[in-house]
C-alpha cells in the first residue's frame, strides 16, 4: 500500500514539474511558422522574377512575343474578376499597361489630338439629314426628322468642376429641340435614359457635364434593367477608368436601330443596341481604338469582352463613317481590328 502512494506521489511531482505551454506560446509559434513561410515565397518569387527576366533579356524577338502573351492570358482574368478589390484589379491594371503588346493595333496617328476639339479626325458621315447640337461636354449629332440622336462625341481628361452645383436627377427638355419631350420615351419599362452618363460627364466636366448629360437630345428609351447592369459598367470602364490609366480619351456613341425597328406610341424608335467606340492618342503619338457593339436585349450575365467588335461592323449598322480626315490605309487597318482583349 505504501509503495503505491509513493508511486502515484511521484506521478503527481512529475505531472506538476512538466511546464504548460499557454495559447500565447502556441500563437507565437504559429506567427513564427507563418512568417517563415511568407519569407520563403519572397524568395522563391524573387529567384523566379530574376531568372524570368534573364530569359526574357536574353531571349529573341519571337520568344519575347511568346512571354507578353502568356502574361496577357495571365493577367487578364485577374483584372476584370468581379470578386477581385478594386486596389488589387488596378495594381493588375497597371501590370498589364507595362507589357509592350498591350497595347493592340497603333496606326499613325499624325498632328490629332492638338488643341481642345472633342471631335477626332473630321466629324462622322452620314447620309441622314443631321443637326449639330454643341455643349460644353460633348458635341451631339441629332436627327431631327427622327428626334433622335446618331452619335454622342465627347473628350474625357483632367477632371474639372463647375461653378453650377445645381445637378438635376430627371431628363431636362432641350430648348434646342422643341418637339422632344420626356413623356415620349416612356412607356412601360422603357424610359428615356442618357447615352453618354452624367457619371462620366461629371467626371471631366463637373455639374455642367452631369446636366447636359440629363438634356433629353441626349436620351434613349432604354430600360433601367439594362443600363444597370451593362451600360453603366461599360461606360464607367470606359469613361473613367481609362482616363484614369490612359490620359485623354475620345468617345463616340449612340443608338443602333434594326431595320424591322419597334417604335413608341409617341413615333420615336427602340434601339436594339448602343455602340460606343474610344480613340486613345497613344505617348509615341499612334492611335488606337477599341469598340463595342451592346444589345439592349440578351445581355445576362455576359462579360463586357463579349460585346467587343470593329468599327467598320458599327458603320455598317448605323451608316455612320468615321475619322473621314485619316488616310485610307491606315483607316481601314484600324476599322477592320477587332481588339482580343479589353484595354
Amino acid at each position: 500500500m505504501a509503495e503505491r502512494k509513493r508511486t502515484a506521489k511521484k506521478k503527481t511531482a512529475r505531472k506538476t514539474n512538466t511546464p504548460k505551454r499557454s495559447p500565447r506560446d502556441h500563437k507565437g509559434n504559429e506567427r513564427s511558422l507563418l512568417g517563415k513561410c511568407l519569407r520563403l515565397l519572397c524568395i522563391c518569387f524573387l529567384i523566379a522574377l530574376i531568372a524570368l527576366s534573364a530569359v526574357y533579356y536574353f531571349s529573341s524577338f519571337e520568344t519575347r512575343n511568346q512571354l507578353h502573351a502568356a502574361a496577357i492570358n495571365m493577367i487578364n482574368p485577374m483584372r476584370h474578376a468581379n470578386w477581385m478589390p478594386k486596389p488589387v484589379a488596378a495594381l493588375f491594371n497597371t501590370l498589364y499597361d507595362h507589357i509592350p503588346s498591350s497595347e493592340g493595333l497603333i496606326v499613325d496617328g499624325g498632328e490629332l489630338g492638338r488643341g481642345d476639339n472633342p471631335i477626332l479626325a473630321g466629324i462622322p458621315q452620314t447620309r441622314k439629314s443631321v443637326r449639330i447640337l454643341q455643349n460644353t461636354s460633348y458635341v451631339n449629332l441629332f436627327d431631327e426628322k427622327e428626334r433622335q440622336s446618331l452619335c454622342i462625341i465627347y473628350r474625357i481628361g483632367q477632371p474639372t468642376e463647375s461653378a453650377n452645383n445645381t445637378r438635376s436627377d430627371q431628363a431636362l427638355k432641350d430648348p434646342r429641340v422643341h418637339n422632344l419631350n420626356a413623356s415620349d420615351m416612356h412607356s412601360n419599362e422603357w424610359l428615356p435614359q442618357p447615352i453618354a452618363l452624367p457619371s462620366a460627364l461629371s467626371e471631366a466636366f463637373g455639374s455642367k457635364g452631369h446636366n447636359e448629360a440629363m438634356l433629353l437630345s441626349n436620351c434613349a428609351p432604354l430600360t433601367q434593367d439594362f443600363v444597370g447592369r451593362v451600360w453603366q459598367p461599360l461606360n464607367h470602364m470606359v469613361a473613367i477608368n481609362y482616363p484614369q490609366r490612359f490620359g485623354e480619351i475620345w468617345i463616340y456613341s449612340g443608338p443602333v436601330y434594326d431595320t424591322n425597328r419597334s417604335k413608341l406610341a409617341s413615333g420615336l424608335q427602340i434601339p436594339n443596341a448602343l455602340y460606343l467606340i474610344a480613340f486613345d492618342i497613344t505617348d509615341s503619338g499612334g492611335l488606337r481604338a477599341i469598340a463595342f457593339l451592346v444589345p439592349t436585349q440578351g445581355y445576362d450575365g455576359r462579360p463586357l469582352s463579349d460585346y467587343l467588335t470593329s468599327i467598320k461592323k458599327i458603320e455598317q449598322v448605323t451608316g455612320l463613317r468615321f475619322l473621314p480626315e485619316i488616310g485610307y490605309d491606315a483607316k481601314d487597318v484600324l476599322e477592320s481590328w477587332v481588339s482580343p482583349t479589353l484595354w
